[in-house]
């Protein structure tokens, strides 16, 4: 897409390069993940709002905005290993606000930090008693002071 202009970049461009990114294979040889051009798309996105809102380009439209997205799928469930971990808590140990490693031993321990999505108030709660996944809202309430 680097050969067009801004003002060239129409919505039919950027779903072909959506297609040939979800076909392409990634420097490890397996297929970019649909995650991936998401994440790509979502860039090329913000770029174009800046463009249009803050820097005044000159820009109509944003040609991302109306196309598919690929979907983010499940995601990667994954543990730090004993090296990140010790190097990790070496550093929150350091740090002027001792709670920190507290509260990062805690996110640790329950394995649940990787599934709170803080932006749309959600938890993703996957070991439950009777096995079905469900996601939990989470409240406004500040619980400060």
């Amino acid at each position: 897409m680097g050969k067009y202009s801004l003002a060239a970049l129409k919505p039919e461009l950027v779903a072909n390069y959506r297609d040939k990114r979800l076909n392409s294979l990634g420097r490890r040889g397996e297929l970019i993940s649909p995650n991936t051009v998401r994440l790509e798309l979502a860039l090329l996105g913000h770029f174009f709002t800046v463009s249009i809102q803050e820097w005044g380009l000159g820009l109509t439209y944003n040609p991302v905005q109306n196309i598919r997205k690929p979907s983010p799928g499940e995601g990667r469930s994954r543990r730090l290993s004993n090296d990140e971990e010790k190097r990790l808590f070496a550093v929150l140990r350091q740090h002027n606000n001792p709670m920190l490693a507290w509260i990062a031993r805690i996110a640790l321990e329950t394995s649940i930090r990787s599934q709170v999505d803080v932006k749309r108030r959600l938890v993703r709660l996957t070991d439950t008693k009777n096995n079905e996944a469900r996601l939990v809202p989470l409240t406004r309430i500040s619980h400060r002071g």
